[in-house]
């Protein structure tokens, strides 16, 4: 960092002690050299980060390499500041004993707890939503926790899961990863798998692990946050300004998406069209003689349907996305793809408001066709038509 400032030169001419001033400014000049020189070759500031090395796809490690959401969201956090990110894979458990400590800067995957604030510092935004839900094999007669009581529940040992499962009565079989306890579930070892949902399905595309699905409704909702050490004011600082700079430049959602998003082929686009123009054949329009159908794509494939369906008092009044949602819900069925609105003359419609919260609810990576302006269409998550969504945690 280069300091300018301009330094005051005394006129030989207009004062008695020329030679004098001369080597004043001689003096002041050296010093300023030095000062300027000691700032600009300083060395940037280290950034201890200590990560759980086996958290996909939050941070893990792919052959030997640190890699991960959180580590990606990190170093666009720090970009532009004169740091150096030093990364440090290890268990769970020891990173959070180092950062407590002092050891370490900072590590993420945190929920924030009245206990956790009086240990560690955390910033005013999070890092990302946090699920943690049932899993069981298909073809199963289990469709609500309270379905698996007495049962068996495979989870990883050590992890907030254990207590939430034994909540509902469930046993748990632990496993020293999500991994191991996922697989057991899926070689019959358990009823279920308790775990991060992003985690799980993960390690169900990456380890080609079929026919498990969730419950309909998470074990827990919450947020995960960067926690820093004690007194590191500078770095807490830094993430607050971070975080939001790529919060509102579009940043955060690229990463997001990348790493959360399961793009659509052109043959779900074109089925999620066809069953929404199918939905809008039965729309209960006789005030507006405006039929909308709208069609949900699942993460189980499935498609449901809507139609708008109107009220002689208005606020009674259903939209066709509205209703597409509740029939997903009502099937058992919460973990959205795709969404769209299909109004007469195929004109697709971007999601109301209230639409935009209800998808929200089940997760902001849902992606939304939307007409470009051009003739064409694009798909864009609800999290960037909602960027300021009401969190009731």
């Amino acid at each position: 960092m280069a300091v300018a400032f301009r330094l005051p030169t005394p006129d030989p001419e207009r004062t008695s002690e020329g030679t004098a001033g001369r080597m004043l400014t001689a003096v002041l000049l050296a010093l300023w050299i030095l000062l300027a020189g000691a700032v600009a070759l300083a060395a940037p500031r280290d950034v201890n980060y200590a990560f759980d090395e086996d958290y996909p796809p939050y941070t893990y490690l792919e052959k030997g390499q640190p890699t991960g959401f959180d580590i990606d969201i990190l170093k666009a956090v720090l970009q532009g500041r004169d740091a150096k990110l030093v990364l440090q894979p290890m268990q769970w458990e020891e990173a959070q004993k180092k950062l407590g400590s002092g050891k370490i800067h900072l590590t993420s995957g945190m929920k924030k707890t009245g206990e956790r604030k009086e240990r560690y510092l955390f910033p005013n935004l999070p890092l990302t939503e946090f699920k943690v839900s049932l899993f069981t094999a298909a073809g199963k007669p289990y469709r609500i926790a309270e379905d698996l009581k007495g049962r068996k529940a495979a989870t990883q040992k050590g992890s907030l899961y254990v207590g939430l499962a034994e909540q509902k009565g469930i046993r748990t079989v632990l496993f020293d990863t999500e991994t191991d306890a996922l697989r057991a579930l899926s070689r019959g070892e358990a009823e279920a798998f308790v775990g991060s949902e992003k985690t799980a399905y993960f390690n169900m595309k990456k380890h080609a692990i079929k026919n498990l699905h969730p419950l309909s409704t998470p074990l827990m909702v919450s947020s995960l946050y960067f926690a820093v050490r004690k007194g590191d004011t500078e770095l807490l600082s830094w993430l607050n300004e971070g975080l939001f700079r790529i919060r509102t430049d579009g940043t955060y959602e690229k990463i997001y998406r990348r790493w959360f998003v399961e793009e659509l082929t052109a043959a779900e686009i074109q089925i999620l069209k066809d069953s929404a123009r199918q939905g809008s054949r039965f729309a209960y329009a006789p005030y507006s003689n405006f039929p909308v159908g709208a069609a949900v794509l699942m993460a189980s494939g499935n498609i449901f349907t809507g139609c708008n369906i109107e009220n002689g008092i208005f606020p009674y009044t259903e939209t066709a996305l509205s209703v597409a949602v509740h029939n997903a819900v009502a099937a058992g069925e919460t973990r959205f793809r795709a969404a769209v609105n299909l109004q007469p003359g195929d004109k697709m419609a971007a999601p109301t408001a209230q639409e935009r919260q209800l998808l929200y609810e089940f997760g902001g990576e849902t992606l939304v066709l939307i007409e470009d302006g051009s003739g064409g269409y694009r798909t864009v998550m609800v999290s960037e038509l909602l960027p300021y969504v009401f969190p009731l945690q």
